[in-house]
C-alpha cells in the first residue's frame, strides 16, 4: 500500500489521492476567478488626481449618487466650461443640481443675503425678523430685488464656476446671457 501525506492528512489510495487534488484545483480556481473579477472592477473604476488629492468616476458598491426628492437619478447642470468636480453638499447645492425639479434653483443662504434663481435673473432677498415656528427661529426667503438683463428668459441657470465661499451661475437664454457671484459674507 503507498502512503502519501497531502496537507498533513494521510491518503490511503489514489482515488483519495485524486479526489483532494481535484478539490484543491477547484478553491484554486475559485480565488482566481474572484482575483479576477476583483482586478477588472478596480480597473474600470478610473481614479482622477487632482493636486494631492483624488476621485474615482465610479460609485463604491451600494452607493447612491444624486437624486431628485423623488428619487430619480440627477446630473449636474453645469455651462460648457465648467471643469470642475461637482459639488453635492454646499448652500448652492440645488443651482447644479435639480434636486427638487427647479431648472434654477431654490433658495440658496449665503448669509446674509438669500438667493434664488429664476428664468428672468437672480432674486436678492434680505430678511432680519426671524419667524418662530415649532421651537426654531427661522429667516424665510424674503425677495426684495431681482437682477437680470431686460429681456431674459433662460429655459435653466447653470453653475459655472465656484471657490471656496462662492459660486458662479449663468443664464443663457440664446440672446442674452448674464453671470452672477454670489458667496457667503457678500457685500
Amino acid at each position: 500500500m503507498v502512503e502519501f501525506i497531502f496537507e498533513s492528512r494521510k491518503i490511503r489510495n489514489n482515488s483519495d489521492f485524486s479526489f483532494n487534488i481535484k478539490k484543491e484545483f477547484m478553491k484554486l480556481f475559485q480565488t482566481l476567478f474572484f482575483l479576477l473579477i476583483f482586478f477588472a472592477i478596480i480597473c474600470s473604476a478610473q481614479i482622477v488626481t487632482i493636486g494631492k488629492g483624488s476621485y474615482g468616476t465610479t460609485l463604491p458598491s451600494g452607493a447612491v449618487g444624486p437624486q431628485t426628492s423623488s428619487g430619480v437619478n440627477v446630473f449636474p447642470k453645469v455651462s460648457s466650461t465648467f471643469q470642475k468636480a461637482p459639488q453635492t453638499n454646499d448652500y448652492w447645492s440645488s443651482l447644479i443640481y435639480p434636486f427638487y425639479g427647479d431648472a434654477f434653483s431654490n433658495n440658496m443662504f449665503a448669509h446674509p443675503l438669500y438667493f434664488k434663481a429664476k428664468s428672468n435673473g437672480l432674486q436678492v432677498g434680505y430678511t432680519s425678523t426671524p419667524t418662530y415656528a415649532a421651537s426654531d427661529y427661522l429667516f424665510p426667503f424674503s425677495q426684495q430685488l431681482t437682477v437680470g438683463v431686460a429681456g431674459l428668459n433662460a429655459a435653466k441657470a447653470v453653475t459655472d464656476d465656484y471657490g471656496d465661499w462662492t459660486v458662479t451661475a449663468l443664464w443663457d437664454d440664446g440672446t442674452r446671457t448674464m453671470k452672477a457671484t454670489l458667496g457667503h459674507g457678500l457685500p
